[in-house]
C-alpha cells in the first residue's frame, strides 16, 4: 500500500512540476522494496518531468546555445535570463489567450534581454508551444506534503539531476527485464537531444522503428486499416440510420479477427512500439540547430516511411531551420516542394526561416 501511495505521489509531483520531489519518492520506493517492479509508465513520466515536459525543446535549444556561448567565452547569464523569461511569457500568454485558432505569439510580449537575439527557429517553436500548452489542476497538496516529509533540502540543477537519474532508471528497467516502449524511446531521444547528441536521438528513433518492424509489442498496428471505397454501406431512407451491407459486415468481422491475431502475436502490450512523429523531433531539432540539413532530410524521410501521421508545420519548420543554418538551394527547393503538397498556409515565423536562408 505504501508503494502504491508513493507511485500516486510521483504522478502528483509530475502534475505539479516537482522533479526533485518525484525522484525522491522513486528512490524511497527502491529503498523500501528493491525487488518491487515499477511500471514502465512511471519511468517514462519521470524522464518526461526531468526534461521539462512540454519545455523539452526549449531546454534542448537552451543547452545548445549555452555550449556555443561557453566555447566563445561569452557570459551565459543573459541567455539563462532570456530562457526563463520566455517560459514565463508563454505561460502568461496561455492564461490570457486560449483561442488556438489565432496567432497567439503576435498578442504576447516576447521578452527582450540585452545582448541576446532570439533565433527565428526559437520564435517558431515557442509559437507552436503556446498553442499546445495545457494546464493541469493541482490537488491533494497536504497529502503529498506528508509523503515528502523529511526530504533533503538540497536542489541540484535540473541538468545534473537528469544526468544522474537516467542511468539509474535504465538500470532499474534492465533489472526488471522491462522492454522499452514508444514512450521510453521518445524520452530517451529527448534526453540525448538535450545532451547535444542528435545522432543518438536519431538512433533511438531508428531502434524504435526496428523493434516495431520486427513485430514486437506493436503487432496490432500491422493490421490493415484500408476499408473498401465502394459499396461499404447501403444508403437507407433519410429518416433512418444507414444499415451496413453484408459485405461491410464481413469486412468488419475480418478486420476484428486480424486485430485479435495480431494482438496475440504481439503479446499483451500491443501497439506500444508504433513510431510517431514526436519520436523523430529531438533528432530533427538537433540537426536544425547544427545546420545538418542532409541528416535532417534523413529524419524526415524515415518519419514519412514509418509513421501513419502526416508531417505538420512544426516538422517542416525544423527542416527549414536546418537548411537555413547550413543547407543548399536544392535542399531548400525540396523542402518547399514538400511543404506545398502538405500545407495550405504557414505562420510568419516559418517564412522567416526561409528568409534567414538568404541572409
Amino acid at each position: 500500500m505504501q508503494t502504491y501511495q508513493m507511485v500516486i505521489g510521483i504522478h502528483q509531483c509530475i502534475k505539479r512540476n516537482l522533479p526533485h520531489e518525484a525522484l525522491h519518492l522513486y528512490s524511497r520506493i527502491k529503498q523500501l522494496e528493491p525487488s518491487n517492479n515499477i511500471d514502465t509508465s512511471v519511468h517514462s513520466a519521470l524522464l518526461g518531468l526531468l526534461i521539462g515536459k512540454w519545455q523539452w525543446e526549449l531546454h534542448q535549444r537552451h543547452q545548445h546555445l549555452l555550449r556555443q556561448y561557453s566555447q566563445q567565452g561569452r557570459d551565459t547569464a543573459p541567455l539563462d535570463a532570456a530562457a526563463a523569461a520566455i517560459v514565463a511569457a508563454t505561460l502568461q500568454a496561455r492564461e490570457q489567450q486560449r483561442d488556438t485558432d489565432s496567432n497567439i505569439l503576435e498578442k504576447m510580449s516576447m521578452p527582450t534581454t540585452a545582448g541576446v537575439e532570439l533565433p527565428p527557429g526559437l520564435v517558431c517553436h515557442m509559437e507552436v508551444q503556446v498553442e499546445l500548452m495545457r494546464e493541469d489542476k493541482l490537488k491533494d497538496k497536504a497529502w503529498l506534503d506528508g509523503l515528502l516529509e523529511g526530504m533533503p533540502a538540497e536542489r541540484p540543477p535540473l541538468l545534473a539531476l537528469l544526468q544522474g537519474a537516467v542511468p539509474l532508471l535504465l538500470a532499474d528497467l534492465e533489472a526488471q527485464g522491462q522492454a522499452l516502449d514508444e514512450q521510453l524511446y521518445l524520452q530517451l531521444a529527448r534526453v540525448a537531444g538535450i545532451m547535444g547528441d542528435p545522432d543518438k536521438a536519431f538512433d533511438y528513433a531508428k531502434q524504435l522503428v526496428a523493434a516495431h518492424q520486427a513485430g514486437g509489442p506493436s503487432a496490432s498496428k500491422l493490421a490493415p486499416h484500408v476499408w473498401p471505397q465502394a459499396h461499404a454501406i447501403d444508403v437507407s431512407p433519410c429518416n433512418t440510420l444507414p444499415q451496413a451491407s453484408d459485405h461491410a459486415k464481413q469486412r468488419a468481422f475480418d478486420y476484428a479477427k486480424q486485430l485479435v491475431a495480431a494482438h496475440q502475436a504481439g503479446g499483451p502490450s500491443a501497439s506500444k512500439l508504433a513510431p510517431r512523429l514526436r519520436d523523430f523531433q529531438p533528432a530533427l531539432v538537433g540537426y536544425a540547430l547544427s545546420g545538418k540539413a542532409g541528416k535532417a532530410a534523413e529524419v524526415i524521410k524515415l518519419a514519412l516511411q514509418t509513421c501513419t501521421q502526416d508531417l505538420t508545420e512544426p516538422e517542416f519548420a525544423l527542416w527549414l531551420e536546418a537548411i537555413a543554418n547550413g543547407g543548399s538551394y536544392s535542399q531548400l527547393a525540396d523542402a518547399l516542394a514538400a511543404m506545398a503538397g502538405e500545407l495550405n498556409a504557414v505562420r510568419g515565423s516559418t517564412l522567416a526561416l526561409v528568409e534567414h536562408f538568404f541572409k
